[in-house]
This record gives C-alpha cells, structure tokens and sequence, in this order.
C-alpha cells in the first residue's frame, strides 16, 4: 500500500513530459534517445529501445537553466580576463616597481591567471580530437601555475613577514628565476605525463569532449599516477 500510494503522488505531482528515455553512449559521454521511445501509463513507465545498451529514465522535475549559466559564467571570465589584462599593463611599464620581488611574483601569478581564464573560455571552441588536447592542456598546465605561484606568493610573504628578522640581510640571488622554473616546469609535468599515455596506452584519454566542452577525461587518475 505504501508503494501504490507513492506511485499515486508521483503521477498527481509531476508532469510525465518531464520524463526522458535515454541510453548512455560511451563514445561521447551523454546520455541520448535515438531509437528509445518512452511509453508512459497511470503505474508504469517504459522505455521501449531499438537497440541494447545501458538505459535509464531520466526526471527533469524543475528546468534546468544550463544555457544561461553558461552565459554568466562567460561573461564573468571575460570581465576577469580584461581586469587581469589591466593589472598586468600596469606592473609591466615601470622597471622601478618590476625590480621588487613581490611584484614579479604577483605579475606571474597574474599573467597565469590570465592565461588559465582565456584557455577556459576556448574550452567550447575546440570539435576535434587534437584540438580538444591541446586547448585541454593549456587550461590544465595554466591552472595548475596558477596554484603554483600561490603557494610562492605565500611563502614569500611568510618570509617577508614571520621571518623578517631571522633573514634580515640575506639574499637569495635569482629567486623569482628560480622560482619560475620550479613552478611553471612543476606544472608541465601532470599535463605532459597525460599527453604521454594518451597516444602510449589506447583505454587512457586524456581529454573528452562531453556536454559541447573538452575538458580532463579522468582527473583523478592522473592524481593517483
């Protein structure tokens, strides 16, 4: 009785034309209804298929405003994009203040901020497989020097500040060039190991291109690695 009545409240609540048919293709990640019909009754709802795959009945009980959320989160970038671009013009200019270290820190931290929002928004732009890794990459080496200057940029700031009198006139020669190697050559070393058993190791890809965007296949397992 309990069922009955559930099933009863879910056919007087909810519009059946909120229901969908749909079987998950594995070759594009999505979940399509070529070949599936939905047949829906007052107790039963049945997906009637063409074809054998994995099937599922999708409820969509409220619409989902994805085009819209896409519109903001592309403004929003390319507004970040113009007040990075403008922060960087006014640090580049001036020699005297691109002499202090903190400067040239924050400037990569900048220019790697900028760079991670541009190869984010072209995420959409690529419909090709070798087009797809390479914006793919980008975002992936930019995102992760972004998090790399960071952690400089705090440590940095922990030297300059916690431990000022401990490193009162001591100087590290080159450390923002040191600095730069560690982080930009640290970031490059997850995308590439990725590229690398994209083209060695035929079940590993390194991106997909899923709901009209090209993005990480399966991050975490480049985490594991």
């Amino acid at each position: 009785s309990d069922i009955q009545s559930l099933r009863d409240g879910l056919t007087d609540n909810v519009n059946m034309s909120d229901y969908a048919c749909k079987f998950y293709d594995t070759n594009t990640g999505d979940w399509l209804g070529e070949g599936c019909t939905l047949v829906v009754s007052v107790t039963d709802i049945i997906c009637q298929c063409t074809h054998l795959t994995s099937f599922a009945v999708l409820v969509s009980l409220t619409a989902i405003e994805s085009e819209s959320q896409a519109i903001v989160t592309e403004i929003l970038l390319i507004v970040s994009s113009i007040c990075l671009l403008l922060s960087l013009v006014s640090i580049l200019p001036f020699r005297r203040l691109r002499s202090r270290e903190i400067v040239r820190i924050h400037a990569n931290l900048i220019a790697s901020n900028l760079v991670a929002s541009i190869s984010f928004l072209l995420l959409d732009s690529a419909k090709d497989s070798t087009g797809c890794i390479i914006v793919t990459f980008v975002t992936h080496t930019a995102w992760l020097s972004v998090f790399g200057w960071m952690l400089v940029e705090g440590v940095t700031m922990y030297r300059q500040t916690v431990q000022a009198i401990k490193n009162y006139g001591k100087r590290t020669d080159n450390y923002v060039c040191k600095c730069a190697v560690a982080v930009y050559g640290g970031s490059l070393v997850l995308p590439l190991l990725g590229i690398l058993l994209n083209f060695t190791v035929s079940s590993f890809d390194y991106s997909t291109y899923r709901n009209s965007s090209c993005f990480l296949s399966r991050p975490w397992s480049l985490v594991a690695l």
